[in-house]
């Protein structure tokens, strides 16, 4: 290529060149426009955003106090039925093991039951009611739990239940539901004491 000729490619270059500064120095303001634009309408997206989980945040948390007050609520409710609970069963007992017949007369029976089979005099004026818990079933004896006037005579009954032993009856405590499950709860974590391997400690 004559010297000529490079010349011309070089002034062509020069002149595509000038003519790409052009076109870029005049869409640059347009495309920086655009983007500001874009970006501003993003941010005010993402604020918005912000806003509502702002808002959701709050209504959480009014949520959860309120929760919480009526976890408080409730637990106080629980405690005071507890407690009218146990008013009502302090002076009763339950009695396992006394054969079910149609028609009985339980007051009868069980109070047949204190004299004959454990040694303690007892009148139907120092029991307040006897009953079965429990659906009837074929070939379960139901428990009874038996409702004395006085702690006093309860205590005396409850204790002459020595006199059970090496019989199929039992005398047991009437206790609550949730004193109950706490009874089976550390029964059974006596259980798992009794069966776990002594540990040793080396000082």
């Amino acid at each position: 290529m004559s010297q000529r000729n490079l010349r011309n490619v070089g002034n062509l270059a020069l002149v595509d060149e000038a003519i790409l500064e052009c076109v870029l120095n005049k869409l640059a303001p347009r495309l920086t426009a655009e983007i500001v634009e874009k970006t501003n309408k993003i941010e005010g997206k993402i604020d918005g955003i912000n806003e509502r989980l702002t808002d959701v945040l709050t209504q959480l948390s009014s949520l959860k106090e309120k929760v919480d007050i009526h976890e408080q609520n409730i637990e106080k409710i629980n405690s005071k039925v507890e407690k009218i609970q146990r008013s009502f069963i302090e002076n009763s007992i339950t009695i396992a093991g006394i054969e079910e017949e149609n028609d009985e007369n339980l007051l009868c029976k069980v109070i047949s039951f204190f004299k004959d089979t454990m040694g303690v005099q007892c009148n139907t004026m120092e029991v307040n009611k006897a009953y079965r818990i429990g659906k009837k079933t074929e070939g379960r004896i139901r428990i009874i739990v038996v409702v004395f006037v006085t702690q006093w005579k309860r205590n005396m009954v409850y204790g002459a239940r020595t006199t059970l032993r090496k019989t199929n009856f039992y005398i047991n405590e009437n206790l609550t539901e949730k004193t109950y499950k706490l009874l089976l709860k550390a029964k059974e974590i006596h259980v798992k004491q009794a069966a776990s391997p002594a540990v040793e400690e080396f000082l």
